[in-house]
C-alpha cells in the first residue's frame, strides 16, 4: 500500500486532513511532519509514495525539498509531490512547480473530500493547473512553436513540443474552465484530462531544464 506523509504548518490543518485522507483508507498515512527537517528524514526512513505539503515552513520552502528529492537516488527521486496553495497567484507555487512538484491543490474553501481526490489523482500521474499558470504556459509554448529550433538539437528527440490537444486544454483552462467540465463537454473521463496536464507539467520541467522556459 502507498505511503502519504502530510507536511503542514498548522497542527489543526494537519490533523483534520490526516484524519480525511485515513477515512479514505487508500493508502498508508505517516505521522504528519511539521518542517522540511522532519519530512526528509520521513522520506528517508519510509520512502512514502507521495509528500502533500505546504508551500513554505518555518525552515525553508517545498520548492528546495523538491530540488533535493529530484537529485536523490532512485528509491526517493519518484517521490510524487502535491504542493498546498491558495487560490491566489502565488510565485512560490510555480517555483515549487519549476522544480518538479507533481500537482497542486486550492486550499481555499475547499470541499471535504477534495484533497483525497487529489491525491489519488497524483498517484496516478493526473494533476490540476490554476488558470494563471495555464495562461503563462500558453503563451510561452505558442512563441516556441513560431521560432525555429537550434540546429543541435534534433527536433525528432525533443520532448518539450505540445500537441495540438495540449495546446487546446490550456487555452481552455487559462480561459477558467475546469477539468470536470472540459471532461464532461468532450465526452472523456476527467482522469484522462488530469493525466494530460500532468504530461504538460513534464513538458514544462524539461523546458526548464534546457534553460528555455522563463515563468516568473
Amino acid at each position: 500500500m502507498n505511503a502519504v506523509l502530510l507536511v503542514v504548518r498548522d497542527a489543526g490543518q494537519a490533523a483534520n486532513w490526516h484524519a480525511e485522507l485515513s477515512e479514505a483508507g487508500r493508502w498508508k498515512m505517516l505521522p504528519p511532519a511539521r518542517s522540511f527537517a522532519e519530512a526528509r528524514q520521513a522520506i528517508t526512513r519510509h520512502q512514502p509514495a507521495l509528500l502533500v505539503s505546504d508551500l513554505q515552513l518555518p525552515d525553508g520552502v517545498l520548492a528546495d525539498t523538491v530540488r533535493g528529492l529530484r537529485a536523490s537516488p532512485p528509491r526517493q527521486s519518484h517521490v510524487r509531490v502535491l504542493a498546498l496553495t491558495g487560490n491566489a497567484p502565488n510565485n512560490l507555487l510555480l517555483d515549487a512547480l519549476q522544480a518538479g512538484a507533481d500537482n497542486m491543490f486550492e486550499t481555499t474553501q475547499a470541499a471535504p473530500g477534495t484533497l483525497a481526490r487529489h491525491v489519488a489523482e497524483t498517484l496516478t500521474g493526473g494533476a490540476n493547473i490554476a488558470p494563471w499558470i495555464a495562461h503563462h504556459l500558453m503563451a510561452h509554448f505558442d512563441v516556441q512553436a513560431l521560432e525555429p529550433k537550434a540546429q543541435s538539437v534534433p527536433t525528432l528527440v525533443s520532448p518539450l513540443s505540445l500537441t495540438a490537444e495540449d495546446r487546446q486544454l490550456l487555452r481552455q483552462l487559462s480561459s477558467g474552465h475546469c477539468l470536470n467540465a472540459l471532461a464532461t463537454h468532450a465526452g472523456v473521463a476527467a482522469g484522462e484530462l488530469a493525466s494530460q496536464v500532468g504530461c504538460i507539467y513534464r513538458k514544462m520541467q524539461w523546458e526548464l531544464r534546457a534553460g528555455n522556459l522563463q515563468l516568473a
